[in-house]
């Protein structure tokens, strides 16, 4: 696929489109949403910015739970945080509440997995698409975001899956514009890859620091799919930021949009040629270069930096303060579209992991020491134990041995007892797994500093 051809006239007004992009009238498309994070309020602006245009919005996950779902959903909610209050009030007695509070949680996450994003669900929407004959022009893809990768409360993306998902469907080879409703998305390296990435579409909307809540954002993201025809037919960069700025509340974000390799803000109406800005590195590198000796080991190395700073509050400021300044340079460092910037909240949780493994012993402990009486009566497999101190590398040995144990002995048994135990067992691997061996798409015994190109050395122009 050809981008559409982009002239431009420099004026002192701003940049004016000698071609202006094809008509403003909408052909029949439908827009898909996928809310990684469970985004209620922008999914409902932009299924009513949707009608108002004439087109559907397709939501992955479906929010389409009947009403009993719903209510079941809120009943063991509500039975789950009985119990646990019932656990911590009374401590010392017997284990039937801790079991039964176990067995609640089970029960609440398998309902509630039944309508999580999958790669599965994507696909089988899109494949039901297909034999519709209905075609997506538009993505909105919602959650927290590296500016790359998604995640949230509904599951996680990863680039590579959403490219292949959408690079391999007859319904999306129309695609026109892109909203990356996530924080850094809109940075100059992440916007350009997905320019490069999907180079048909024509406009691409992301933040350009940390994304808006889902209460504030979702009268921007609304608003901004309901004026999309109108910034199609702009003629110049001018009546594009008035645009923009009418847009409810998206002039309060940092937000920006990339229409026809023009890279306008959206709370400055500054406009500027993307290849202008990848080739600026005048404020992005010093900034990086003052920080990186102090803050460069730590964030990519915190298995060999736990001691450093002893203050998680100002830690935690600071390490999001060099964040910043890696996506901002991100563009001036070489890195390879496959490369990734770990995010901060994954820094932030390795680095102080005994909080994480503290949390996750009071959070699952009933369901812990349950598991642990299965398989020490029912199997031959070592229980997963977590005993204080205890390194990252250790637990990520022990937990993929048990795990090992266990898959291999239910290919083999006829047991109908430990048959019935099996959902029960794999759930809780699946949390711990999770909670404990991946952190916001990081593997545990991954250095971070593995997924970024080794470009901040002496021989690099950030180092002179």
């Amino acid at each position: 696929m050809n981008k559409r051809p982009s002239h431009f006239f420099f004026f002192t007004a701003g940049i004016y489109f000698v071609t202006a992009l094809a008509s403003g009238a909408v052909a029949h498309a439908e827009i898909l949403f996928l809310n990684l994070n469970a985004a209620q309020h922008e999914v409902a602006s932009a299924q009513a910015a949707a009608k108002k245009i004439g087109q559907k919005l397709i939501v992955i996950p479906s929010l389409d739970k009947s009403p009993q779902d719903t209510q079941k959903i809120l009943a063991l909610q509500a039975k789950v945080a009985q119990l646990e209050r019932a656990v911590e009030a009374h401590p010392n007695e017997s284990s039937e509440l801790r079991d039964e509070l176990t067995l609640k949680r089970i029960e609440l996450g398998d309902l509630k997995n039944q309508f999580a994003f999958t790669v599965e669900k994507l696909k089988a929407e899109l494949d039901s698409l297909n034999q519709t004959g209905l075609k997506v022009d538009s993505v909105v893809i919602s959650g927290h975001s590296n500016g790359l990768d998604f995640d949230g409360k509904n599951g996680y993306l990863e680039r590579g899956i959403l490219l292949k998902a959408l690079g391999d469907t007859q319904q999306t080879q129309n695609l026109k514009s892109l909203y990356l409703w996530g924080c850094n998305t809109g940075k100059a390296a992440n916007i350009n890859f997905w320019n490069k990435a999907f180079p048909a579409v024509d406009l691409l909307v992301g933040m350009k620091g940390s994304g808006p809540a889902d209460g504030s954002g979702a009268p921007a993201l609304g608003s901004l799919i309901e004026k999309e025809g109108q910034i199609r037919t702009a003629h110049d960069t001018k009546q594009i930021a008035e645009i923009l700025r009418s847009a409810e509340n998206f002039s309060r974000t940092v937000g920006a949009i990339l229409i026809r390799e023009c890279f306008i803000e959206a709370n400055t109406g500054n406009a500027t040629p993307l290849k202008n800005i990848l080739k600026d590195c005048s404020l992005a590198i010093p900034a990086l270069k003052k920080l990186q000796g102090t803050y460069f080991s730590p964030y990519f190395k915190p298995t060999y930096y736990e001691s450093d700073f002893p203050n998680p509050v100002q830690e935690t400021y600071d390490l999001n303060t060099f964040y910043g300044a890696l996506q901002d340079s991100a563009h001036c460092l070489n890195l390879p579209d496959a490369a990734k910037i770990p995010s901060i909240n994954a820094t932030i949780a390795m680095r102080h992991f005994s909080i994480v493994v503290e949390s996750y012993k009071k959070y699952y402990s009933s369901e812990l020491r349950r598991v642990n009486q299965l398989l020490k009566s029912e199997t031959p497999c070592r229980p997963f134990e977590i005993n204080a101190p205890t390194s990252r590398k250790r637990i990520l040995s022990d937990f993929e041995n048990t795990e090992k144990c266990f898959n291999v002995l239910m290919k083999y048994t006829e047991d109908s007892k430990l048959q019935q135990l099996q959902p029960e067992i794999q759930s809780f691997f699946q949390k711990t797994r999770c909670t404990l061996i991946k952190m916001d798409g990081t593997p545990l015994g991954w250095n971070l500093e593995d997924s970024f190109d080794p470009s901040l050395d002496k021989n690099h122009p950030a180092c002179d």
